[in-house]
């Protein structure tokens, strides 16, 4: 169904925590990983007639579609779609490869999905940000003199020109795959990007909970939290322990949606690996119950951030 309102868009090119352990993926998992979204572009004209299937301005590689108000005087947000949880799932993509379309173009690792590109270095203004906002617990690639406190519990990786903080440029494309920093970052600097605006309660806008506060809420009011089972695109997976992991939702897998989901697919940093820990590397892959830690979706929580929309 058509929906009346239209709005003007311009194209203008982006500017360049404590996740535990990180599991090995099963092996065979398919879930149409490979699935592409269908995309419907609108050239020519500025004036866009939405419906009800996804839809984005066309882009060119690099860039990105911003929103204008009806006098495209200013801009409003950037985004990738104008629905929240839409917006989320597409920039979670997006971390994926600049198609956003939930795929990648290199080989998957352990059979999931993983980040082609420098994710991190095409929005310099969010990484800073999110380090701002994190410190030394947004990333465990350090070099010597930068970040030296322990954090999560564990050492820091010592990698010179590769260093998060020092060399982004150098650290987001590290070994062919794209690299987001520790979960707890990753997850908020997606959100972040999205444009989605909201505000938590005792959050700062558009910043992500603590674990601890994540907890309290869902032990209390649950102003902002709810069952993982209850989970929807555009929530955010914390773990009920600290320094567990956090991962975003792009879609229900198994179950019924919002009500009684038993998998969930998520695109998240610092879970999949090749060999060592704290690899740091975006992926996308599926959550399930039934699993041991960080891979049984019993063990978390989500945090609903459209609960408290400030948009």
């Amino acid at each position: 169904m058509k929906n009346s309102s239209r709005l003007s868009y311009v194209l203008v090119m982006s500017f360049a925590l404590g996740c535990g352990n990180p599991q090995e993926g099963a092996s065979g998992y398919e879930a149409d990983q490979d699935e592409r979204i269908t995309v419907y572009h609108h050239p020519g004209d500025n004036d866009v007639e939405w419906d009800d299937e996804i839809r984005i301005c066309e882009m060119p590689d690099d860039n990105i579609c911003i929103e204008q108000d009806e006098e495209g005087s200013e801009f409003v947000e950037k985004r990738l779609h104008r629905d929240p949880r839409t917006a989320i799932k597409l920039e979670a993509f997006y971390a994926l490869s600049r198609a956003h379309d939930g795929g990648s173009g290199v080989p998957k690792l352990n059979g999931m999905t993983v980040s082609d590109w420098n994710y991190l270095a095409s929005d310099w203004n969010a990484y800073r940000r999110g380090v701002l906002h994190l410190g030394c617990c947004s990333s465990l690639w350090t070099s010597n003199g930068a970040c030296n406190l322990g954090c999560y519990g564990g050492p820091f990786k010592r990698m010179g020109g590769n260093s998060f903080y020092d060399n982004v440029g150098n650290y987001g494309f590290f070994g062919g795959r794209g690299r987001g920093g520790q979960c707890l970052y990753f997850a908020e600097l997606v959100l972040y990007r999205s444009g989605v605006r909201f505000q938590l309660p005792g959050v700062p806008e558009r910043m992500l909970p603590s674990y601890t506060q994540v907890r309290n809420d869902f032990n209390g009011r649950r102003s902002f939290t709810k069952p993982a089972s209850q989970a929807r695109p555009g929530d955010v997976l914390f773990t009920k322990t600290s320094n567990g992991h956090v991962a975003v939702v792009v879609r229900v897998l198994e179950g019924r949606e919002g009500h009684s989901a038993t998998g969930i697919d998520v695109v998240d940093s610092n879970y999949v690996t090749w060999g060592g820990a704290d690899e740091e590397i975006i992926a996308r892959h599926p959550i399930r119950r039934g699993g041991s830690g960080t891979a049984n979706l019993d063990n978390y929580v989500a945090v609903d951030v459209t609960l408290h929309l400030r948009e």
